[in-house]
Protein backbone atom coordinates (compact mmCIF):
# COMPACT_ATOMS: atom_id res chain seq x y z
CA UNK A 1 0.00 0.00 0.00
CA UNK A 2 1.09 3.29 -1.22
CA UNK A 3 0.84 6.25 1.60
CA UNK A 4 -2.09 8.82 0.56
CA UNK A 5 -1.96 11.88 1.88
CA UNK A 6 -5.43 13.59 2.89
CA UNK A 7 -5.46 17.30 3.33
CA UNK A 8 -6.98 17.70 6.54
CA UNK A 9 -7.11 21.88 6.91
CA UNK A 10 -9.76 22.55 9.02
CA UNK A 11 -10.82 25.71 6.10
CA UNK A 12 -14.33 25.87 4.32
CA UNK A 13 -14.47 27.29 0.72
CA UNK A 14 -17.38 29.69 -0.25
CA UNK A 15 -19.43 28.71 -2.76
CA UNK A 16 -19.62 32.23 -4.35
CA UNK A 17 -15.46 32.89 -4.24
CA UNK A 18 -13.48 29.93 -4.19
CA UNK A 19 -10.47 31.78 -3.33
CA UNK A 20 -12.34 33.47 0.14
CA UNK A 21 -11.82 31.07 2.68
CA UNK A 22 -14.62 30.88 5.35
CA UNK A 23 -14.00 31.49 8.95
CA UNK A 24 -14.43 28.44 11.06
CA UNK A 25 -15.70 28.20 14.69
CA UNK A 26 -13.46 28.97 17.40
CA UNK A 27 -14.08 29.79 20.93
CA UNK A 28 -13.91 33.01 20.18
CA UNK A 29 -17.30 33.63 17.91
CA UNK A 30 -18.54 31.17 20.54
CA UNK A 31 -18.23 33.04 23.54
CA UNK A 32 -19.36 36.29 21.88
CA UNK A 33 -22.12 34.61 20.41
CA UNK A 34 -23.24 33.60 24.10
CA UNK A 35 -22.48 36.92 25.96
CA UNK A 36 -25.38 37.95 22.96
CA UNK A 37 -27.96 34.99 23.68
CA UNK A 38 -26.99 36.61 27.62
CA UNK A 39 -27.70 40.13 26.54
CA UNK A 40 -30.81 38.96 24.88
CA UNK A 41 -32.06 36.63 27.58
CA UNK A 42 -32.04 39.98 30.24
CA UNK A 43 -33.66 42.00 27.25
CA UNK A 44 -36.25 39.45 26.98
CA UNK A 45 -36.44 39.40 30.69
CA UNK A 46 -37.23 43.37 30.33
CA UNK A 47 -39.72 43.34 28.54
CA UNK A 48 -41.27 40.37 30.14
CA UNK A 49 -41.62 43.15 32.76
CA UNK A 50 -42.62 45.87 31.73
CA UNK A 51 -45.30 44.15 29.25
CA UNK A 52 -46.91 43.10 32.99
CA UNK A 53 -46.36 46.10 34.32
CA UNK A 54 -48.46 48.16 31.71
CA UNK A 55 -50.83 46.05 31.91
CA UNK A 56 -50.97 46.40 35.46
CA UNK A 57 -51.38 49.95 34.80
CA UNK A 58 -54.05 49.14 32.09
CA UNK A 59 -56.33 47.60 35.09
CA UNK A 60 -55.74 50.30 37.27
CA UNK A 61 -56.84 53.42 35.09
CA UNK A 62 -59.35 51.23 32.86
CA UNK A 63 -61.64 49.21 35.33
CA UNK A 64 -62.42 52.54 36.86
CA UNK A 65 -63.07 54.36 33.68
CA UNK A 66 -65.98 51.28 33.01
CA UNK A 67 -67.25 51.39 36.68
CA UNK A 68 -67.87 54.34 37.54
CA UNK A 69 -70.15 55.77 34.62
CA UNK A 70 -72.14 52.26 35.76
CA UNK A 71 -72.12 53.37 39.18
CA UNK A 72 -73.40 56.86 38.49
CA UNK A 73 -76.01 55.46 36.15
CA UNK A 74 -77.51 52.67 38.52
CA UNK A 75 -77.31 55.16 41.69
CA UNK A 76 -78.74 57.77 39.78
CA UNK A 77 -81.70 56.03 39.13
CA UNK A 78 -82.09 54.52 42.69
CA UNK A 79 -81.29 57.84 44.68
CA UNK A 80 -80.76 61.43 44.01
CA UNK A 81 -77.13 61.75 44.31
CA UNK A 82 -75.47 65.00 45.85
CA UNK A 83 -74.09 67.40 42.78
CA UNK A 84 -70.53 67.51 44.51
CA UNK A 85 -70.45 63.57 44.95
CA UNK A 86 -71.50 63.57 40.98
CA UNK A 87 -69.41 66.09 39.93
CA UNK A 88 -66.32 64.09 41.95
CA UNK A 89 -66.91 60.90 40.14
CA UNK A 90 -67.61 62.53 36.77
CA UNK A 91 -63.89 64.71 36.60
CA UNK A 92 -62.26 61.24 38.14
CA UNK A 93 -63.68 59.24 35.27
CA UNK A 94 -62.38 62.14 32.88
CA UNK A 95 -58.74 62.00 34.63
CA UNK A 96 -58.97 57.70 33.87
CA UNK A 97 -59.89 58.37 30.81
CA UNK A 98 -57.53 60.79 30.08
CA UNK A 99 -54.92 58.63 31.30
CA UNK A 100 -56.21 55.53 30.17
CA UNK A 101 -56.26 57.68 26.18
CA UNK A 102 -53.07 59.48 26.51
CA UNK A 103 -50.12 56.96 27.82
CA UNK A 104 -51.72 53.89 26.11
CA UNK A 105 -50.86 51.48 28.10
CA UNK A 106 -53.08 48.16 25.62
CA UNK A 107 -50.17 49.30 22.79
CA UNK A 108 -46.99 49.89 25.03
CA UNK A 109 -48.26 46.07 26.93
CA UNK A 110 -48.63 44.69 23.49
CA UNK A 111 -45.35 45.88 21.77
CA UNK A 112 -43.20 44.74 25.41
CA UNK A 113 -44.77 41.42 25.26
CA UNK A 114 -43.86 41.45 21.29
CA UNK A 115 -40.21 42.55 21.41
CA UNK A 116 -40.07 39.69 24.06
CA UNK A 117 -41.02 37.14 22.12
CA UNK A 118 -38.07 38.26 19.21
CA UNK A 119 -35.42 38.36 21.77
CA UNK A 120 -36.36 34.89 22.51
CA UNK A 121 -36.79 33.89 19.54
CA UNK A 122 -33.26 35.40 18.62
CA UNK A 123 -31.35 33.91 21.97
CA UNK A 124 -32.79 30.38 20.68
CA UNK A 125 -31.63 30.59 17.18
CA UNK A 126 -28.09 31.40 18.71
CA UNK A 127 -28.85 28.41 21.04
CA UNK A 128 -29.73 25.95 18.79
CA UNK A 129 -26.46 26.87 15.68
CA UNK A 130 -24.56 26.30 19.32
CA UNK A 131 -25.76 23.14 19.80
CA UNK A 132 -24.94 21.58 16.28
CA UNK A 133 -21.52 19.89 15.74
CA UNK A 134 -19.15 22.83 14.36
CA UNK A 135 -18.88 20.54 10.90
CA UNK A 136 -22.45 21.16 10.30
CA UNK A 137 -23.22 24.62 11.06
CA UNK A 138 -23.31 27.49 8.76
CA UNK A 139 -19.97 29.78 8.67
CA UNK A 140 -19.15 31.65 11.73
CA UNK A 141 -18.73 34.67 9.71
CA UNK A 142 -22.03 34.60 7.70
CA UNK A 143 -24.32 33.71 11.40
CA UNK A 144 -22.53 36.53 13.13
CA UNK A 145 -23.18 39.00 10.28
CA UNK A 146 -27.13 37.42 10.21
CA UNK A 147 -27.42 38.05 14.49
CA UNK A 148 -25.75 41.00 14.64
CA UNK A 149 -27.76 42.36 11.73
CA UNK A 150 -31.36 41.09 13.54
CA UNK A 151 -29.92 42.21 16.94
CA UNK A 152 -28.95 45.59 15.89
CA UNK A 153 -32.67 45.73 14.55
CA UNK A 154 -34.31 44.52 17.46
CA UNK A 155 -32.36 46.84 19.54
CA UNK A 156 -32.69 50.52 17.30
CA UNK A 157 -36.80 49.33 17.15
CA UNK A 158 -37.15 48.36 20.54
CA UNK A 159 -39.64 50.26 22.64
CA UNK A 160 -37.99 51.96 25.74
Amino acid sequence: MSDVKIDITPTSVSEDDPTRKELLWYKRQEKLLLKWCNELIIKKNHHKRKGKFNMKLYYIFGIPNIIIPLVIGSTELLTNMDSLTLSILLISNSVFAGVTTFMNFSKKTQLHFEYEAKYSELSVSIEKELCIPKAHRVAADVFLERIQSAYNNLNSNAPE
